[in-house]
């Protein structure tokens, strides 16, 4: 795909598990990049900005095509402390990058939502995701900014980050139970097939609707075991019982949660990204390759 009309692209979150594999992907498609973050990059050009305490600099969006917004709070510690920093980081910033955008006459505004956004009762994670977005689209109506809302599932490939990564280091150590419910089913995709949709997305979907991104399968737990399982670097020789869950999440609430979010269903349509012609190069087994 020809990414021209991309032109100079400044990216929140350029360090994270999803913001490093697109600066990969637009570096090796000759867009030129700006870094909006924290700590200086070695590489690119980067304004230096925390947004929890500094103003966003109006001149990072100077010569800047397209804003890619991937940065944000997505994990829950304390659920008291941490609903004004979810609003602030993932509403409040939103807002302000998008009106800096449109004032500097960007063209292109891409937020990294979440298939979370669709339930906002779930949690405040859910519901900061859903109030941007409602955000950003009234900005849209009222600007001639071109804003395209992302909503992905979770997220797996190299580097990937939160459950998946701690499920996958847990099996190769060799205390990671065996999980044998299939009657679940959840929804993943590649990091590097988001990228790719992504990119059709801001090219081919004409509105600021939020469009879902998976690789159009269903995972159930015990697939999910099987891939990391089958990917172990070392030879498994003892593995816990799966009840050893059951016993420990009594005495570990934090545990709980976790275990509960390994058996649930997050199965999400995703039907449109599809009809675009969107076609996921990766499976779960494939979750250490790469493409670009």
């Amino acid at each position: 795909m020809n990414n021209n009309f991309l032109g100079t692209c400044l990216i929140t979150g350029g360090t994270g598990f999803v913001g490093q594999r697109l600066v990969a992907y637009l570096s090796k498609e000759g867009n030129k990049i700006k870094l909006l973050q924290r700590k200086e990059s070695e590489v690119f050009e980067t304004i230096t900005c925390n947004f929890l305490i500094d103003n966003i600099p109006s001149e990072a969006f100077q010569g800047v095509d397209t804003v890619f917004h991937l940065a944000g709070e997505a994990y829950i510690k304390n659920k008291e402390v941490d609903e004004k920093k979810f609003i602030e980081l993932n509403v409040e910033t939103t807002k302000q990058l998008a009106k800096k955008a449109i004032d500097n006459k960007v063209k292109n505004f891409i937020f990294l939502s979440s298939v979370k956004a669709q339930d906002i009762s779930q949690d405040i994670y859910g519901k900061s995701k859903r109030l941007a977005e409602i955000e950003l689209q009234k900005m849209e109506s009222e600007s001639n900014i071109a804003i395209k809302i992302v909503r992905s599932c979770l997220i797996y490939g190299p580097n990937m980050k939160g459950n998946l990564m701690q499920m996958s280091q847990g099996i190769k150590q060799g205390w990671f139970p065996p999980l044998t419910k299939r009657t679940n089913k959840k929804s993943l995709v590649h990091v590097d097939d988001l990228i790719k949709a992504i990119m059709i997305i801001i090219e081919l979907h004409p509105s600021t609707v939020p469009i879902v991104v998976t690789d159009g399968n269903a995972y159930s737990s015990k697939d999910l075991y099987m891939s990391f399982y089958r990917k172990a670097q070392r030879r498994i020789s003892f593995r816990l019982p799966e009840i050893t869950f059951n016993i420990a999440s009594s005495l570990l609430p934090g545990l709980r949660d976790k275990i509960d979010k390994l058996y649930s269903d997050e199965f999400y349509n995703s039907k449109e990204i599809f009809s675009l012609g969107f076609k996921p190069e990766f499976s779960l087994d494939d979750f250490n390759e790469e493409s670009f």
